[in-house]
């Protein structure tokens, strides 16, 4: 199930960085990784209405 939602979240989510920061796979992982570990134990979601993350 953490798989999945990491695997959803990096497929669905566009990540920006502002300022000029270049979004890296790395960072992309780490961000999608993070937003699961909120989720863990929980039956919400997985963010479902949000389409950016901004970094």
């Amino acid at each position: 199930m953490y798989r999945k939602r990491q695997a959803q979240n990096l497929a669905e989510k566009r990540f920006v960085g502002c300022a000029g920061l270049t979004i890296t796979d790395l960072m992309r992982v780490t961000i999608a990784t993070q937003a699961c570990l909120l989720l863990l134990n929980r039956d919400a979601g997985y963010f479902p209405f949000l389409r950016e993350v901004l970094v």
